[in-house]
C-alpha cells in the first residue's frame, strides 16, 4: 500500500459501464454500443464530451450537460474491425469535461471478438492447414491407432481429421466436444446444402451428436435439420445420431437455409454418462 490521498473532485464524471449488444461480431460489422456515464456530484455539469473508438473507428459526441447525480444513456455505432483471422477489439468509451479535474474514472473499456467471414464457394475443409474456419476443444490427428472396431484409423482424406475421442486412455471413450465455424455468407448461394465425412462410434441411447445453426453471431443455437437429406440424423425421431455400428467413412448431407444473414455451424458431440435420451 502506498500513496493514500485524500481530496475533492470538482465536478466528476464516471463512465460507469460500456457494453455492447453481442459478444462477437463479424468483420466490418456494425457494433451498437450502450454507455452509461454518471455526475457523480451534486452541482450541475456542462458540455461533456464524449469519445466511443474501436480499432478501425472513432465517433465523437456532446453531451449539453447532465444534472446533478444524474445518470444518462448514450447509444453509439462503431465498426468493427475488417480482418480474415479472428480478433479481440477493444472498444473505448472516454468523457472529457473542463471542470472535471479527476480522470481517472473517465475512461472503460469492453471487448469483441470479431469473426472473418467464408464467402467463397465451393468450400471444403481438410483441416490440413493450420488456418481454418473451424475451432474446437477437441483435436486434429493423423492416426489414433487405437481399436479398429470402435475408432478409425486415419482421415477419410488427406492426413488430419476432426477427433472426438480421449485418444490417451487405454480404452479411449468420447469426450464431449464442439466443432465450431466462424461466419458463413451464404446469401448469394442457391439451395446451399452442407456435407461431410463421418465415422460414429457412440453409445446408442446415450452418446450423441447433432449439428446447430445461428443466424445471430452464435447468441441462440438450433438444430439443423431438413427433409431434403441424406444420413442425417437417426435416433431420437430425427433429431440426433446415436449408434455405435457406423465406424467408417460415410458422407452426410443436409440442406441449409435460405437467408439474406451470415450464418456459424457448429457440430456437437455429446457424453451421457447416465442412461439418459440424447438431446
Amino acid at each position: 500500500l502506498d500513496n493514500i490521498n485524500f481530496y475533492r473532485a470538482t465536478d466528476d464524471l464516471t463512465v460507469f459501464e460500456i457494453k455492447t449488444d453481442l459478444p462477437r461480431y463479424f468483420s466490418n460489422d456494425t457494433v451498437t454500443i450502450t454507455t452509461t456515464i454518471v455526475n457523480n456530484t451534486n452541482t450541475k455539469v456542462n458540455k461533456v464530451s464524449l469519445q466511443i473508438s474501436s480499432p478501425s473507428y472513432t465517433l465523437h459526441d456532446s453531451i449539453p450537460f447532465i444534472n446533478a447525480y444524474d445518470t444518462i444513456v448514450k447509444v453509439s455505432k462503431v465498426n468493427a474491425s475488417k480482418s480474415s483471422i479472428i480478433l479481440i477489439d477493444t472498444i473505448r468509451a472516454k468523457i472529457s469535461c473542463a471542470t472535471d479535474l479527476y480522470s481517472e474514472n473517465n475512461e472503460n473499456i469492453s471487448s469483441i471478438i470479431v469473426l472473418p467471414v467464408l464467402d467463397t464457394f465451393p468450400y471444403v475443409e481438410g483441416f490440413e492447414k493450420v488456418n481454418s474456419i473451424w475451432s474446437s476443444n477437441s483435436f486434429y490427428y493423423q492416426t489414433t491407432n487405437q481399436l479398429k472396431e470402435r475408432y478409425i484409423l486415419a482421415a477419410a482424406n488427406g492426413k488430419k481429421f476432426w477427433y472426438t475421442a480421449n485418444v490417451s486412455a487405454t480404452i479411449p471413450e468420447i469426450r464431449t466436444s464442439v466443432l465450431t465455424s466462424q461466419g458463413i455468407d451464404i446469401s448469394n448461394l442457391k439451395n446451399p446444402y452442407l456435407s461431410f465425412s463421418i465415422a460414429r462410434y457412440l453409445r446408442n441411447g446415450r452418446d450423441s451428436t447433432l449439428v446447430q445453426i445461428s443466424n445471430n453471431k452464435g447468441a441462440s443455437w438450433k438444430s439443423l435439420n431438413s427433409v431434403n437429406s441424406s444420413n442425417w440424423y437417426n435416433y431420437n425421431d430425427n433429431k440426433v445420431w446415436s449408434d455405435s455400428n457406423k465406424v467408417y467413412w460415410h458422407s452426410v448431407s443436409c440442406q441449409l437455409p435460405d437467408t439474406s444473414k451470415r450464418i456459424m455451424l457448429r457440430i456437437i458431440t455429446l457424453k451421457i454418462d447416465s442412461f439418459k435420451t440424447p438431446i
